[in-house]
């Protein structure tokens, strides 16, 4: 029985919570400064989620998710940005150009 508890407490500790972070080449494919992340793509109730998590739990009521999903086309993705500059946004690219930054968070 402690070794089921301490399995399951060390697998809790080395679970992140929201979406995969792309390997820092697709984060410079992206035209991303050194020092920034980029998730994996996200559906949309995935950016509300982790938008959630972050603390900001009414971006589907906002007027940048509104602009965000009406400039969205087949094939673009919705991905969140975090640099070591504290700047953390989700963000609208097509192909590896950023259509449109929202959400933003600043990082203490």
């Amino acid at each position: 029985m402690a070794t089921l508890g301490a399995a399951l407490i060390t697998s809790c500790v080395h679970h992140r919570l929201g979406p995969k972070t792309e390997h820092a080449r697709v984060a410079r494919g992206f035209g991303l400064a050194a020092g920034c992340e980029i998730s994996e793509s996200m559906r949309r109730y995935e950016t509300l989620d982790f938008a959630d998590l972050l603390g900001n739990p009414n971006l589907a009521d906002s007027a940048e998710w509104a602009t965000a999903i009406s400039i969205m086309q087949p094939g673009d993705q919705l991905r969140h940005v975090n640099c070591d500059t504290g700047e953390n946004y989700f963000g609208l690219f097509r192909d590896s150009t950023a259509l449109f930054k929202f959400g933003r968070m600043i990082n203490d």
